[in-house]
């Protein structure tokens, strides 16, 4: 798959919080969950963007986190391909390729991840994510319109096949019973 190009002479900028509006085949990795966030900080040592997710699971009814370590693929292509290695309870450490598909830096990114555990079980999952949590309509109708634009390169990624997130409730102390 390509990848944003200049993602890593930029990585200042797509650094921070992102939250994810919608998402594909996550469940495997992250299992069912509302509230899902992706936060990027850089580790200058290793070169690495250290990736910590978080999300309100929905079957444990439990706040949740997920932290990795994705390393450019390529250091002197200056994409966004990552090789990305997280511990995953039950499974254990889990490693895979991430690519940034596209993104504006300010307000959407399309990422997309694969790999497989023990070399049995394939995962191919995508997140499709905003600078803020709670879209307006107007907001939502340009970030599916940029995201659309961006899924229409990939016959493999469907944008009628990518589930909604909830990001409404999202206050940590919420226990997510309404």
């Amino acid at each position: 798959m390509d990848a944003q190009k200049g993602l890593l002479s930029n990585i200042e900028q797509f650094l921070n919080t992102w939250y994810v509006q919608s998402s594909f085949d996550t469940e495997i990795l992250q299992g069912k969950g509302r509230c899902m966030t992706a936060s990027y900080k850089y580790n200058p040592i290793n070169q690495a963007i250290i990736v910590s997710t978080g999300q309100f699971n929905e079957d444990s009814e439990k706040w949740e986190r997920l932290d990795a370590d994705a390393v450019p693929l390529n250091k002197t292509d200056d994409e966004g391909k990552f090789t990305v290695e997280f511990t995953i309870p039950i499974w254990g450490t889990v490693s895979g390729k991430y690519t940034v598909l596209n993104t504006d830096f300010t307000s959407y990114s399309v990422i997309h991840g694969c790999g497989s555990f023990f070399g049995i079980l394939h995962y191919d999952c995508s997140w499709l994510m905003s600078r803020k949590q709670v879209l307006s309509s107007e907001e939502e109708h340009i970030f599916y319109k940029h995201i659309n634009q961006t899924l229409e390169r990939y016959d493999n990624l469907d944008p009628k096949e990518f589930k909604r997130v909830d990001q409404v409730h999202c206050d940590r102390s919420s226990t997510g019973k309404e």
